[in-house]
């Protein structure tokens, strides 16, 4: 019939599903109102798939790597994104392309920074630690020390020994002072036996 229309409803599921554990590292779910943009292939050139440019709209995040590296959902739809720059990680298009995964190694770069963060207990318990003992828990000289230490390079044959109990039981004040002392006499002595 010339001239006939016919009328045809398509439906959108906006439903969110239930969002679950899987092994599968690229499965996406989305936890929000949106969609994935995907599109199908339409065809083969040089072995390589090719694609319209439509976007399609789908909540279906079951993506797995074909084997040109392709994200390809269970239905068959190809995941789209937005090109990135990658000297300043900014989005660098308007027009979203079919995502193709790289498995060539990145180049290594040598690191200029680290951040590190850790959790310290509020009273370390040296080995030399008593309870009953203030400040017991303080790493004095000879917790650096073996208990008889020769200088590296050293043809003295003087052998200079520390004991880290001989600072127990003293003010903490005196005690700073004195491990301070004592750490610059053993330095000291460490160089003039270096040099010798």
């Amino acid at each position: 019939m010339p001239g006939a229309v016919l009328a045809q409803s398509r439906g959108t599921n906006d439903i969110k599903g239930d969002i679950k554990t899987v092994s599968n590292e690229t499965f996406i779910a989305l936890n929000s109102n949106g969609f994935f943009v995907v599109e199908p292939k339409n065809g083969q050139a040089d072995g390589d798939g090719t694609f319209a440019g439509t976007n399609f709209y789908t909540r279906r995040g079951d993506f797995e790597i074909d084997k040109d590296g392709l994200l390809v959902n269970g239905a068959g739809y190809y995941l789209k994104g937005l090109a990135i720059d990658p000297a300043t990680g900014n989005v660098s298009g308007s027009a979203p392309a079919v995502i193709k995964l790289s498995n060539a190694f990145l180049p290594a770069q040598q690191t200029t920074r680290i951040n590190y963060r850790a959790n310290l207990p509020q009273l370390p318990k040296t080995d030399a630690y008593k309870a009953s003992v203030p400040n017991s828990e303080l790493m004095r000289a000879g917790d650096y020390l073996p208990s008889t230490f020769t200088p590296a390079r050293s043809t003295s044959t003087r052998v200079f020994t520390t004991d880290p109990t001989d600072l127990v039981g003293e003010s903490p004040d005196h005690c700073d002072q004195r491990h301070r002392l004592q750490l610059q006499f053993l330095l000291r002595r460490c160089r003039r036996s270096a040099r010798q």
